[in-house]
């Protein structure tokens, strides 16, 4: 007698790039992962800001249980499972300015970014990757010392609702796929033991 296997199911991936491309676009300067290297130039922008905005996911949390849901295929007539996720989580953008003259201060561009995030721009971005803004708490400013200057920063949280949808049997092989099955009247491959 054979039993099938469980699903190795995939996790649903973060839209980084969306994320990076909503502060940038909404800020007009350059935007980081705060996981990547630093550029050789900073505050690489459109205009003359000698600042940039590095971002991070802070927080990350679930909501509820996920569901498999089916869902109807007009290509192949056939019903097709899909696997769906409410998530939250906190996007934080931390803003440096680089130079005493600075064209904007750092809660500035945070200002800017928060300004327009309800605008037909932004949403034009986010909502495509099944995102929704849930709130932006009050920006904290200050400043650090760097090599005897001081460099002013602002950091401010963005707290997102995400849906999570991902297909619980890829294509891909390298996501997951069904594990083989196992005749459990046999010696298990590969070990000694019975599987009884």
């Amino acid at each position: 007698m054979t039993q099938p296997a469980p699903l190795i199911v995939p996790s649903p991936r973060l839209p980084k790039q969306t994320l990076l491309q909503l502060v940038a676009t909404l800020s007009g300067c350059q935007v980081l992962w705060r996981t990547d290297a630093a550029p050789a130039v900073p505050g690489i922008a459109p205009g003359t800001e000698r600042a940039r905005i590095w971002i991070r996911v802070s927080s990350f949390g679930e909501i509820g249980v996920d569901e498999e849901r089916e869902l109807y295929n007009v290509n192949t007539g056939m019903n097709e499972l899909l696997n769906i996720g409410q998530r939250q989580f906190t996007l934080s953008c931390r803003a440096e300015g680089f130079t005493p003259q600075s064209q904007i201060e750092p809660y500035d561009l945070l200002e800017r970014v928060r300004f327009r995030m309800r605008t037909a721009t932004a949403k034009a971005i986010f909502a495509p990757a099944n995102l929704s803004l849930r709130d932006i708490p009050p920006m904290i400013s200050s400043e650090m010392r760097v090599d005897n200057r001081m460099i002013p920063f602002a950091t401010m949280d963005i707290r997102w609702n995400w849906v999570a949808i991902w297909d619980p049997n890829p294509d891909n092989e390298l996501e997951g796929n069904w594990i083989q099955t196992v005749d459990v009247n046999n010696v298990v491959p590969g070990t000694l033991l019975n599987a009884v």
